[in-house]
């Protein structure tokens, strides 16, 4: 169900996000940490051991398991390191291992390359952003008020290696953060390629019937979703999988419009390489004060 709200800022504030329950087929033992958080927060009832479970996994949603780090650090030649701390490279490499992983990345591979996508460090650089004055660091909102804080840390882009196509994820990691705690995410917007993003348009402007001269990607988020993009509900069959890819923003020109400041806005799942796109919500948008 869509219903149409008033959206401020970059992130926005809207109201409803379709989302769709998920019929696990799979027990959720044989899924990491976070898909099994994936697929609990679209699912309308569980039975009494998978709440035990949920309980339990709730506990530590901040908290990605740490495993196999000497074999990820191998990866990365000590002197690229630099500064960086070993721990948090190897979070990062954990969570591109999750993201990249995945069926429908691995199923158009050539038969002789290996079962795994690998993940290898492309570069680690030392950064410094500005929250509000911009800089070589993550990707900022668009908003009114910001803090003027500055925030030193790195930038790290890792690649996977085997897939179909070029696949790459970009990570800013602040200064002083504690890998025990602390979830790496990839920033969106720098981690799709502009093939990608073509992709994503162009399946948009196909399923509404819009140019996509008229669309513009203004925002991008990391997710895991469910075989249907969590786009479907009550569908027994989205539980079978967990599948990396993005919510995605796109602002929609309009030729007239009585306030002429708000703007379409429209949020879609998408795979990870763009290549399905379900719509979630629709909503306007106006530029902070």
């Amino acid at each position: 169900m869509q219903v149409q709200g008033f959206i401020y800022g970059t992130i926005g504030v809207w109201v409803a996000i379709s989302s769709s329950s998920l019929a696990h087929a799979l027990p959720l033992s044989s899924f990491s940490v976070i898909e099994r958080l994936a697929i609990a927060s679209s699912q309308s009832k569980v039975d009494f051991e998978r709440m035990k479970l949920l309980r339990s996994v709730s506990k530590t949603v901040r908290q990605r398991p740490r495993c196999d780090y000497q074999n990820r650090i191998d990866n990365i030649p000590m002197d690229t390191l630099g500064t960086l701390p070993a721990a948090l490279a190897n979070a990062v490499m954990q969570d591109a291992q999750e993201r990249f992983n995945k069926a429908e990345l691995k199923s158009p591979m050539a038969p002789d390359t290996p079962a795994d996508i690998g993940v290898q460090v492309e570069s680690i650089e030392p950064v410094t952003w500005n929250e509000c004055g911009g800089g070589f660091g993550p990707s900022q909102p668009i908003r009114g008020i910001c803090p003027n804080i500055t925030v030193s840390g790195w930038r790290i882009v890792v690649a996977g290696e085997g897939s179909s196509e070029p696949l790459r994820l970009v990570y800013y990691i602040p200064e002083g953060v504690d890998a025990k705690t602390w979830t790496p995410q990839p920033d969106g917007l720098q981690s799709l390629s502009e093939a990608i993003q073509r992709r994503i348009l162009a399946q948009i402007a196909k399923n509404a019937g819009v140019p996509s001269s008229s669309q513009r990607l203004f925002w991008a988020d990391p997710r895991f979703f469910d075989r249907c993009l969590n786009a479907r509900e009550g569908v027994p069959s989205c539980g079978m999988d967990i599948r990396s890819g993005w919510e995605v923003q796109v602002l929609v020109s309009q030729t007239t419009s009585n306030t002429p400041l708000q703007q379409p806005l429209w949020v879609y799942h998408t795979n990870f390489t763009g290549t399905e796109v379900r719509l979630v919500s629709k909503g306007l948008w106006m530029p902070p004060p």
